[in-house]
């Protein structure tokens, strides 16, 4: 009984002992003084942006950690990339059932690593992600800090049966537009939704360039196709029946296909 259960509780816990162990990927971290340790960085599937990254120089090394004391920037190759940047955060709550009543503008000043989404030669848009929500910072190039885009949504006051959504984010990227010669039509800001696809867009068009899309698959396809061996066995005390009587065997064409969907395409 305990190898059994032994056995399967290893059987249960080894794909997690293999992700935790493979879940390492070829990047560097980027120190204080300015050197770049080449190794293998740890990644992430979703949520929240990093706060403290893993690092080993070699796969089989022990993990050393750094976080915002310890580094300014850090990647995973052909991969993502961020950079350590104290920045004005906005704490509006976004969830339906977290909403203010009235405009929250209440903010917190914090250093952070932001997610690099578009380098270009005028601006670069990053991502931040905490519990709250997901925000977008834009830099021109010739800034220090990063801006945060804003959007707010919350209950009207007089009636707090209605959302009343604020994209202060369209007006920023509107001067953004005007600053560096780009010309847009309204229409296409004001049906712009502040998510990651859309914001990219318009980003794309003040850099005069379109995002690249990473060399690694999201998805792959697959189908089969074979032939199944049946048979089917009786049991039981029936006079017809004796001590084990087999069906005719017969032989059947299946066809299978699904698709593999890798949440870390690396």
């Amino acid at each position: 009984m305990f190898k059994l259960r032994f056995l399967t509780l290893v059987v249960i816990l080894c794909p997690f002992l293999s992700f935790s162990q493979n879940d390492f990927f070829k990047g560097y971290v980027v120190t204080l003084k300015g050197d770049t340790l080449i190794g293998y960085v740890g990644g992430k599937e979703s949520g929240a942006t990093l706060k403290q990254v893993q690092f080993k120089t070699n796969i089989t090394d022990a993990i050393q950690k750094f976080s915002t004391a310890d580094c300014v920037a850090f990647g995973l190759f052909d991969r993502d990339d961020y950079e350590r940047h104290t920045v004005t955060i906005s704490l509006g709550k976004v969830k339906l059932e977290d909403l203010s009543t009235g405009l929250d503008t209440v903010s917190k000043r914090e250093t952070v690593f932001l997610q690099v989404i578009q380098k270009g030669k005028n601006v670069v848009l990053y991502s931040y992600t905490d519990e709250i929500k997901t925000r977008f910072y834009v830099r021109k190039k010739d800034d220090k800090e990063p801006i945060e885009l804003l959007f707010y949504s919350f209950y009207n006051p007089d009636n707090t049966s209605q959302i009343i959504y604020n994209s202060k984010y369209q007006t920023q990227l509107l001067f953004l537009f005007r600053e560096y010669g780009v010309e847009i039509e309204d229409f296409i800001l004001e049906r712009s939704l502040y998510d990651e696809d859309d914001v990219v867009r318009l980003v794309s068009l003040i850099n005069g360039y379109k995002k690249v899309k990473s060399k690694y698959k999201t998805h792959v396809w697959y189908a089969g196709a074979g032939l199944a061996h049946l048979s089917t066995k009786y049991f039981g005390e029936h006079e017809l029946v004796g001590d084990a009587i087999t069906s005719k065997n017969s032989i059947v064409p299946y066809v299978s296909a699904g698709i593999d969907v890798y949440i870390n395409p690396a």
